[in-house]
């Protein structure tokens, strides 16, 4: 992301490198790989990674000048109740699709690398339980109470 500045301040911002692109055709992108730096008036802004924590709620707000660079800036403030409980909610929500495409991943990846050996019966044992895996996210308890379907025996 990049920051307009005018007198040390920042005066434009989100900018991404589309915005920059519009405005500097003439610029070769990406940036500092073709030995062309930032616009004169524009900064690089450097991200701020943190581990979000659910009982609070950030705000991203303009970024800081820290030494000879500006980073992004966040602020934060308590959570509530409910505002928690949607952010757990989300991160099961999360966790839960990620060990999906994980099984689903395992079980392309036996199919892909096997597909000349595979029998029929195997083959649809495989769809049958990627299909499951699949339909996991339409429970009605998801991802609070998620009923996982048995593995294929050839993924044991």
């Amino acid at each position: 992301m990049y920051a307009k500045i005018e007198n040390d301040l920042v005066v434009e911002y989100p900018l991404y490198e589309g915005d920059l692109q519009n405005r500097f055709p003439e610029l070769s992108f990406p940036l500092d790989t073709h030995g062309v730096s930032v616009p004169t008036g524009y900064v690089r802004v450097q991200q701020n990674i943190f581990t979000l924590n659910p009982d609070f709620v950030y705000q991203e707000v303009t970024p800081v000048k820290s030494g000879d660079v500006y980073v992004q800036n966040w602020q934060s403030r308590a959570s509530t109740s409910e505002e928690r409980a949607s952010i757990m909610s989300q991160q099961a929500m999360n966790g839960a699709m990620a060990w999906i495409d994980e099984l689903m991943g395992i079980a392309n990846a036996y199919r892909a690398a096997n597909a000349a050996s595979i029998s029929q019966e195997e083959l649809l044992t495989l769809v049958l339980y990627m299909g499951e895996l699949g339909q996991l996210d339409q429970m009605p308890d998801f991802p609070d109470n998620i009923i996982w379907p048995p593995p294929p025996s050839v993924l044991l």
